[in-house]
């Protein structure tokens, strides 16, 4: 094949939109009714998410994602952050995120530009104690986080997003033991940038 045609047909391939209709392996939960961008805002706390993430380490801790600064028109900034296993500086990445309407299927750019289909959604939460976000758009694999209110996570509460999951989820929990990655410590080790309590009073 000419260099020149591979150029090409390289770029299309990272430039060209998501295809309309999802791909087979993606799960479709029902989109949110009325969801409220502006009590999403604020501190949430990673407890677990599907192994090999970019942005992270397997053997992280210690998870924390911040939700800011939510304009007029729903987007806001994003940070997520982790540590090292060993407990040490905390680091990670800033993007933005776009809720355009109250169905909680979002859109999340770490500056490669918005995706045309939803990569961000918000499979169910209850603003105050957890929140359920899928991933699922293109021939990549789905990707899925559970993040709570609180840095340490009951066992009760775990039991009710899992039990969430495997009702919304159907492909996506089947593959559970192969995909997910290892609950996160959290709790007095962790170096915290914010307290969430701020954000709920």
């Amino acid at each position: 094949m000419d260099m020149a045609v591979l150029m090409i047909s390289v770029q299309e391939f990272f430039e060209s939109p998501a295809p309309v209709d999802l791909p087979q392996h993606c799960d479709e939960p029902a989109p949110l009714v009325g969801f409220e961008a502006e009590r999403y805002q604020g501190v949430w706390y990673d407890q677990q998410h599907t192994k090999d993430v970019w942005y992270l380490n397997n053997e992280d801790v210690c998870g924390e994602v911040e939700y800011t600064g939510l304009t007029a028109d729903s987007h806001f900034d994003v940070h997520n952050t982790s540590q090292p296993n060993g407990f040490g500086t905390r680091a990670g990445i800033r993007g933005e995120a776009w809720c355009p309407d109250t169905t909680g299927q979002c859109f999340v750019n770490f500056g490669g530009g918005y995706t045309s289909k939803s990569n961000y959604k918000i499979v169910d939460t209850d603003y105050e104690t957890y929140t359920l976000v899928y991933s699922c758009y293109n021939a990549f694999k789905p990707k899925l986080w559970i993040l709570t209110r609180d840095n340490v996570m009951s066992e009760e509460l775990y039991g009710k997003t899992r039990a969430i999951i495997a009702e919304k989820l159907p492909k996506y929990n089947a593959e559970w033991d192969d995909v997910m990655n290892h609950t996160q410590y959290q709790g007095p080790l962790c170096t915290y940038d914010t307290d969430s309590s701020a954000f709920l009073q």
